[in-house]
């Protein structure tokens, strides 16, 4: 977040693999935190709570960032089934290839 702060989101990112858009790093920086927070609660036994409003935002990038491409890449599983009445943040979750209680 600090480098962002100073760089800024124009231009483009060297990622190592590919150059992206900054604001594309961006959006996977936040997929990447609130993903990896929830595989954390859930190693430790441990529910994180967070706002439909971030999970719904994060969820939008992550539709239009883990493309099936990615995933064949085999850094995402494929989309794990959810319950009808799934938050957010499961729905999030479970888009990420992680299984969800339903």
């Amino acid at each position: 977040m600090e480098a962002f702060s100073r760089r800024g989101f124009e231009g483009t990112i060297d990622m190592g693999f590919a150059e992206l858009p900054a604001t594309v790093v961006a959006g996977i920086v936040n997929l990447e935190l609130l993903v990896h927070a929830w595989d954390f609660a859930k190693a430790t036994g441990q529910e994180l709570v967070v706002s439909d409003v971030v999970t719904d935002h994060v969820e939008a990038l992550a539709l239009v960032t883990i493309s099936d491409q990615v995933r064949a890449s085999g850094s995402f599983a494929a989309v794990q089934p959810v319950a009808e009445t799934a938050s957010s943040l499961e729905r999030l979750i479970a888009f990420t290839g992680r299984t969800v209680a339903v």
